[in-house]
Parts: structure tokens; sequence; C-alpha cells
């Protein structure tokens, strides 16, 4: 029997990487199921894709028997998918185990405090209670916000779980032994090698020398992404020829261009802000190595590593949660805490000044790995399998 799927995730032009990984998932997910595609309340949708899907309400979500597929993230875009998630339990993908950040947004984000200590002890007890009452001051810390992932009323309403790695899953298992988890890959079409005319067409625009070692980092600038640890190590001489190539929308409490000036590499670093999907593809093209640097972690499934991979591009990680998935021919780790920039630097200068075949052969192992661990094909089956098991269960009760 067919599986029928109801799809909710946002989709573009809403700036989400999972709107992007609705849209190279969608037409392998409806080979092998039948989809319909609802419509987030108040979001627009892309004027191909509404004619190719024609999405229908959301409120239709779970009608005659079908299955309320949900794509859940930290972040606004996501309250549409929270809402009807708990009013209509289905199976949820997680893309982000940390949903703290989105709880802040929609309650305290708006002037609501109360809201927010009710949600959080509901998921956490007395420590979740506690932790808020800084909040209500205007005490906002990192640590709270990372270590209760205010995700637990709502997972448990589902009638299953899939996340995108083991170390998620193992995560989620641990915190909440009630819950259904799959694990499913994540689907990443593997497009044509990173092409050189590209990326040597975005150095001359940004006038990086053609021939200049180039690392970049790509994706929304937090201080999380721990770019800062690059801008640091461009001060230290073993890589006084390397530049850095920084791509994505800028953090408010990230400003890189300052302290670039501040330690005398400004002339070495570029800051481009946000760029469109196809610049940003040029601008991959354009580097050697690119770094994916994270702590904390909020338990993100990254698409743009992926991506990055996928054009043949190894990446610098941290040593760190769900970085130690990747394998060690497509990935640098660098382990964080004391001796972690002079670390990073070392390693750079081997790989980008040294002998670049094992740059290149990273690259490749790169490309490799995608096409083999993340083709959409494999991923939609995977999904539909996992969404076949998990739909057979009851749904949670309502919290």
């Amino acid at each position: 029997m067919t599986l029928r799927i109801d799809y909710l995730s946002p989709l573009p032009p809403v700036r989400s990487g999972i709107s992007d990984y609705s849209v190279d998932l969608l037409p392998h997910l409806a080979a092998h199921a039948d989809v319909r595609v609802l419509r987030l309340p108040g979001q627009p949708v892309d004027p191909e894709l509404a004619a190719r899907w024609r999405p229908e309400p959301a409120e239709r979500a779970g009608e005659d028997g079908r299955i309320p597929l949900y794509h859940m993230g930290n972040n606004r875009y996501h309250e549409g998918v929270w809402e009807l998630a708990r009013e209509r339990p289905g199976v949820m993908v997680l893309h982000d185990l940390v949903l703290h950040h989105f709880l802040l947004d929609r309650t305290v984000g708006r002037g609501r405090f109360e809201p927010y200590r009710e949600e959080l002890e509901r998921d956490h007890g007395w420590i979740g209670a506690r932790a808020a009452m800084p909040v209500r001051w205007g005490a906002f810390g990192s640590a709270a916000q990372f270590a209760l992932p205010a995700n637990r009323s709502l997972l448990r309403r589902q009638r299953g779980v899939a996340v995108h790695g083991r170390w998620a899953a193992s995560v989620l298992a641990e915190e909440d032994p009630e819950l259904a988890i799959a694990v499913v890959p994540m689907g990443i079409p593997l497009p044509a090698a990173a092409p050189v005319e590209r990326g040597l067409e975005f150095r001359r625009a940004w006038s990086i020398p053609a021939g200049a070692p180039l690392i970049g980092s790509f994706g929304f600038q937090t201080p999380i992404k721990r770019t800062e640890v690059a801008v640091r190590a461009l001060a230290r001489p073993e890589l006084a020829e390397v530049r850095l190539l920084i791509a994505g929308e800028p953090s408010p409490y990230a400003n890189y261009e300052g302290l670039a000036a501040e330690l005398g590499v400004a002339e070495r670093v570029f800051v481009t802000g946000f760029l469109p999907f196809v610049e940003m593809e040029a601008a991959i093209a354009a580097t050697d190595l690119c770094l994916n640097l994270r702590y904390p972690t909020a338990g993100e499934t990254s698409a743009s590593l992926l991506r990055i991979l996928a054009v043949g591009r190894p990446v610098v990680v941290s040593d760190y949660a769900e970085f130690g998935e990747l394998p060690d021919a497509v990935a640098v780790r660098v382990p964080l805490g004391d001796g972690e920039e002079e670390y990073f630097a070392r390693r750079l200068a081997e790989l980008l000044l040294g002998n670049r075949e094992d740059l290149s052969r990273m690259g490749a192992s790169a490309r490799r790995h995608v096409a083999e661990q993340h083709d959409p094909e494999r991923a939609a089956r995977a999904l539909v399998e996992a969404v076949t098991v998990l739909a057979r269960r009851a749904p949670g009760r309502a919290a």
C-alpha cells in the first residue's frame, strides 16, 4: 500500500537551509510515496514550486488518513510546523536537536516571559524554571540555551522522530528513552565539480589573487561557527600568505572585519554578507579549503557542509559531536580548548602551503562520500521506510 504523506516545511523563497533541502528531496520522495505539499501559514512559496506541487492549506494536515511529515528547525520559520505538529501529530524530521532559540524567539522575543518559563519548566522541570528566571531581567546566557533543548513535549507528541545522524539519535535516546527514533541520510544532489573558471571570476570580483591560498567560511555567521579562530590564525607567521573568505549573513554578535583590522590582517579577510545560492556556489569554487568549526552545537544537520563536500572541497571541523561521523578522508579535525588556534594554523599550513596532493585527494574523497552516502534517491527511500514504520505508532498525549 502506498504511503500517503502530507509534507510540511518552509519552502523557497524562505531563507532556510531546510527550504533548499525540501526542494532537493521532494521529487525523489514523490517517486516512492503519495506526497501532498502543504503551505505553512503566512509563508510565501516560489511560483515555480507552487505550479509544480500545488500546495494546499496547512489546515488539511492529516486529513483522510494521511501522515503529516513535519520538518522542524530552530528558528521562527518553523512556527507553523510547531503549531500543527502539536495539534495534529505525525512523524517529525528534526533538523536541529536544540529548539531553545526558537522558543525564545516566539515568547520573550515578543515580550512574553511567562509562556517561556512555563514551556521550559514543562520540558525540563525545576531546572528549566530556574534557568528561565534570569531571562526575565534580560540576562541571556548561551549555556542554558544549548544545555536545555526545549524539545521534549513536542517530540513526545509525535508518532516518531527521524534525524540525519547516529550522534543525534544517541543524544535524543539518552535524553528521552521513550522516543521512537529513526536515522536517515540527508539527501544532497551531486553537482558538477567546482568549476575552476567560476572560482577565478569570483576571485577577480573580490580582488583575491588567483594563486593565493584561500579558506572559506560559509553560512549565517554566528559566534558558534568559530570563524574568529580562523581570523586570529591568519596573524600567525605560517599563514602569512593565506586569505580568508567569510560568505554569509553576519550575526550582530560577530564583527570579523573589526577583529581583522585589530590584528592587522584586514587586507586578507573578505566579508561578503549574504550571497544568493548561485553566488555561494562560485564562492565555494574559489576556495581551496572550507571551514565548519563549531562549539557549542545545536545538533543541527549541516546541509551547507555536505554541499561543500559535494563540489569537491574538503573541510576543517571541530573534533566534537556530530562532526565525528565524517570520515578522515574528507575532514581535518581540530581539537577544542587550549592549542586550538595553533593546531588549526599548523594543519592549514601543511595542506595549503606544502604538497597539495593531499588536498586534491581529500577533495575527490569528499565528492565520493556525498555520492555514496547522501544520494537523494537513497535518502528518500530511507525516509519512506522510516515513516512507514513510525506511522504505525500511536501519537503521544498532548502536554
